[in-house]
């Protein structure tokens, strides 16, 4: 039989505290995430954090250098590429049901989200990423795939890693037009308009990652 562990609610916030965090964009990949400093700021012991930043291991999102500690994960040129690709897959086919099942409520909150977005501070990049990825999310949530829903929520951890890489590209009038383009096709039922709008803006945005790359030296091609 397995092990059963009782559940820690101070482990637990301090997991979600670290996890919120990273995924906000306040951790960006490569800080480094002191056992004693976040401890002191949370008035918590070391062994909460601790065991929290081994369960965000295991998740992908920090990495336990030797004799350094614990630092938000960076990832490689590789594993970025690979995230895209799957974002690409899991965004179109949200997109394409999203057309096709979309209620006039789900319609209304996705029209709501993007236009907040629009409407945020360039310069505010923190609040444009999380509204940009609550537009996201509502479009593959209105498909009505509950099964791809969780996918792609298992997907924003690693969505969040990429992000963190740059400071720009929410408000382009690029991808201002692409969300534009996703919006219209899904309002007027066009299935296979709207997963090539939501596939053309995925990999739009990798491109852009990628050519960053010569200006940031925490992207590598091999494993970081």
């Amino acid at each position: 039989m397995l092990d059963f562990e009782r559940p820690n609610s101070i482990r637990e916030a301090a997991y979600k505290h670290l996890r919120d965090s990273i995924l906000s964009g306040f951790l960006a990949p490569g800080k480094r995430v002191s056992e004693p400093a976040i401890a002191e700021q949370l008035g918590l012991s070391r062994t909460p954090i601790r065991e929290a930043l081994q369960y965000l291991a295991k998740e992908g999102l920090v990495e336990m250098v030797p004799n350094k500690g614990a630092r938000v994960k960076l990832l490689s040129l590789k594993e970025i590429k690979e995230v895209y690709q799957v974002r690409a897959v899991l965004e179109a086919e949200g997109a394409r049901l999203a057309a096709l099942y979309c209620n006039p409520q789900q319609l209304i909150e996705i029209e709501t989200l993007l236009q907040t977005l629009n409407q945020i501070d360039p310069e505010d990049y923190l609040a444009q990423r999380q509204a940009d990825m609550a537009f996201h999310a509502a479009f593959v949530s209105a498909g009505q795939n509950q099964t791809l829903e969780r996918l792609f929520s298992d997907l924003q951890g690693s969505l969040s890693l990429v992000r963190g890489y740059t400071s720009r590209l929410s408000q382009t009038p690029e991808t201002q037009s692409q969300h534009a383009a996703i919006l219209t096709a899904i309002a007027n039922g066009q299935a296979e308009d709207a997963a090539q709008a939501a596939r053309t803006h995925v990999l739009y945005f990798l491109d852009l990652i990628l050519a960053s790359q010569p200006q940031n030296p925490q992207l590598t091609e091999g494993s970081l």
